[in-house]
């Protein structure tokens, strides 16, 4: 079988689907974003990612094809307006299936008019073997290390996170702000604030590989994640697996993994201000946070063990072959 996979750009979701794909039979990467094409006219199998981007690839094809939503498309939180409306429009009407990783994603498939059975709604998850749970630790007198791995851009509001950091740097608390990853946003907000930068609070550490993006959380103290939308957050999966306590938005898709002082903290403000005081709140030294840790892994090892799930969408994958 002749498998085309149309994504916009490379990303850890993509490369695990390819594997599963190479299951059924021959998998045929292609990024839109970086002007690739395919080499072939006939396929067996179409799945396309980032639906409103590379939809028009996808139709081009007289095969059955299968959509996959990365959350943001949908949502239309990296992109907005009628000209994607329309193309995720025309992205729900093309496809046989449509394959999700939360309710609020599924929603949002639904008001495009696609009908429940035809979409599958599976949470991507993580590969749970691959993030052993951390010692648990005694925050000390000393910096609280605060770590944020977010793309820099709007939707992640790293805007927020620095100003969180002013506030903290103005009322003499003591913490370390470690952010990774880059985006559109990121030259201009490290000059803005320059002086967080320069006097050792906060540190940027660029893209991390997956070996130093678990050694950060490992050491973290807080796993921060401020985004206005997600689906089921890769990047929370990772910290609760490890057992690094978390602070995420307080959103419907995140409220899915994190009920709040049981499995992690969630902030409902919209201020760095409001960021910081939750900050301040938090006790690491609590018995129950420990409890937390465990209680945030056990639930990701029950509805997000992608070993489990992948089976799940690759039953979904077959009956639609047959």
């Amino acid at each position: 079988m002749e498998i085309l996979f149309l994504d916009s750009s490379p990303g850890p979701h993509h490369e695990r689907f390819v594997d599963l794909l190479a299951s059924l039979g021959n998998v045929h990467s292609i990024y839109v974003d970086l002007h690739q094409v395919p080499i072939s006219t006939s396929y067996d199998l179409i799945f396309f990612a980032d639906l409103d981007v590379t939809v028009d690839h996808a139709i081009m094809f007289p095969a059955p094809r299968v959509g996959l939503s990365w959350a943001w498309d949908l949502q239309q939180t990296l992109r907005s307006g009628f000209n994607v409306r329309e193309r995720l429009v025309k992205a729900v009407n093309s496809l046989d299936f449509l394959i999700v990783d939360s309710y609020v994603v599924e929603e949002e498939a639904r008001k495009y008019g696609l009908s429940a059975d035809r979409i599958i709604r599976v949470p991507y998850g993580i590969q749970i073997e691959d993030y052993p749970l951390r010692e648990h630790k005694i925050q000390k007198e000393e910096k609280l290390r605060i770590y944020s791995n977010r793309r820099w851009e709007e939707m992640y509001r790293p805007q927020l996170v620095l100003e969180m950091a002013q506030e903290l740097t103005r009322s003499g608390f003591p913490f370390e702000l470690v952010m990774s990853n880059d985006g559109s946003l990121r030259k201009q907000l490290i000059e803005s604030h320059a002086e967080l930068f320069l006097n050792g609070s906060c540190s940027w550490l660029g893209r991390v590989d997956w070996h130093q993006n678990i050694t950060e959380l490992e050491n973290a103290d807080i796993y921060l994640s401020v985004a206005k939308s997600d689906g089921s957050s890769l990047s929370l999966l990772e910290a609760m697996a490890i057992g690094t306590p978390t602070l995420v938005t307080n959103n419907n898709a995140n409220k899915q993994w994190i009920e709040d002082k049981l499995t992690g903290h969630l902030f409902s403000g919209n201020s760095g201000l409001e960021l910081a005081r939750t900050i301040q709140d938090i006790d690491l030294n609590n018995p129950s946070c420990f409890e937390m840790s465990i209680s945030a892994r056990s639930k990701v090892l029950d509805e997000a063990n992608w070993s489990i799930n992948k089976l799940q969408l690759l039953s979904q994958v077959h009956k639609l072959i047959s």
